[in-house]
């Protein structure tokens, strides 16, 4: 029997550590894999592309741990890790406690969880289930025709629905939430054209910024308050595009742009950033067999006798994500597959293209870690603004927020 799986992945994060310089090579991995990633990306028809290569490197490395044969070969080399069981599952367990963070309401936050669900009528080895527990995967054995969820106060993450459970035996789902506020404070410009209101934010201080004539682009970071996150506004050089900058920016260290950054120093700059409102859904399947991963999608060559005697192979990796920037800081959902959308508009929105498309990276700021990355090339303005809005209707650019979400897993 040939059972394809679907894989989604969630875990909340605490306290800060110093990393060592063996750490540091191995998160130099996942930011080469995420640069590596966002190249390979479809940018080809001007349509903006968001990815959380974070998780989406986390849900390869977990699959990685769990496969055999060549096809584990395969993954070790596309992730660019030793060949033998070595001292990066060490570093693979405590990451999440290094690069997401929680601060509090008024700084930042991040909630990442993963869940597996596996059909009564397969028999998955056991011992395999307890190493996904180990390694902070949530579990549950259930009748795929009656399906019943997980009820941790992260439940209304998950974006499976029944329809997914109908033709699957294995379902890994993942999800991640980050919501950070500026350091420095944009104001909104308004302007009207066409019945449209088009609003842009603007940030006037001292900023890291510099141009990369590695890159063709100017880099500036704009940090999030706790100095934990930051993100990376690229923009490319006249007579350059984004397709070109992204094949520059994966052979660089964003950690050595950082450095850059901060030798360069501050420099007295305007920051103008789009608003924006918008989801994206991506197909991962192609990107990532041009990175070398094939067997996982291959119904006759993978190797996942680790998790049971069937043949098993991998159908889709899909990814979505929202994001929200607002004068105040920015929100990001990504979950994979690709489902919901999260983060509310009360307001027919309208795409309009940016005149300077760009990349922005938010990043963890001690290991240069990539957890989103978005390639803009348009802006989403409201329109019909005259239209009076219901008082007990939020407002457009709010922040969207889980006040009542615990950010314990296992509560």
């Amino acid at each position: 029997m040939r059972v394809p799986i679907i894989f989604i992945f969630f875990i909340t994060a605490s306290t800060a550590s110093t990393a060592s310089s063996d750490e540091l090579d191995f998160y130099s991995k996942v930011s080469n894999f995420s640069t590596q990633l966002i190249y390979q990306l479809d940018t080809a028809e001007n349509k903006d592309v968001f990815i959380s290569p974070y998780t989406i490197w986390y849900i390869l490395m977990i699959i990685a741990s769990e496969t055999r044969g060549d096809t584990r070969e395969q993954m070790v080399r596309a992730l660019s890790l030793d060949s033998g069981e070595s001292d990066y599952m060490i570093y693979f367990r405590n990451i999440n406690s290094t690069v997401l963070l929680n601060g509090d309401n008024r700084t930042y936050r991040t909630i990442f969880a993963n869940y597996l669900y596996y059909d009564v009528n397969l028999q998955v080895r056991l011992d395999c289930v307890e190493r996904l527990e180990d390694l902070g995967v949530f579990t549950k054995r259930c009748n795929f025709k009656e399906p019943s969820f997980m009820t941790t106060p992260l439940e209304q993450f998950s974006a499976l629905t029944k329809n997914d459970f109908v033709d699957s035996l294995i379902i890994m789902s993942n999800a991640i939430y980050f919501q950070a506020y500026w350091k420095h404070s944009f104001y909104m410009k308004m302007s009207y054209k066409n019945g449209t209101r088009e609003v842009m934010f603007h940030a006037k201080g001292s900023f890291r910024s510099s141009d990369f004539d590695s890159l063709k682009a100017s880099v500036t970071e704009l940090t999030y308050l706790g100095d934990i996150y930051s993100m990376l506004l690229i923009r490319p050089h006249s007579r350059y595009n984004v397709r070109q900058v992204s094949s520059k920016l994966k052979d660089v260290s964003f950690l050595n742009i950082l450095n850059k950054l901060e030798v360069h120093g501050l420099t007295e700059t305007e920051v103008i950033l789009p608003a924006a409102s918008a989801n994206s859904h991506v197909i991962l399947n192609e990107p990532l067999k041009k990175l070398g991963f094939s067997d996982i999608f291959n119904r006759y060559s993978s190797n996942f006798f680790n998790w049971t005697e069937d043949v098993m192979y991998i159908s889709d990796i899909t990814q979505g994500v929202e994001l929200q920037y607002t004068a105040l800081g920015t929100t990001v959902i990504a979950t994979i597959p690709s489902k919901k959308r999260f983060i509310k508009r009360d307001m027919t929105m309208r795409i309009v293209p940016l005149k300077d498309p760009f990349i922005s990276v938010i990043m963890e700021r001690s290991t240069g870690t990539i957890l989103f990355a978005a390639v803009h090339f348009d802006t989403y303005q409201i329109v019909n603004v005259r239209r009076r809005r219901p008082a007990n209707r939020p407002g457009p650019l709010a922040m969207w927020h889980f006040d009542s979400l615990s950010t314990n897993a296992n509560a």
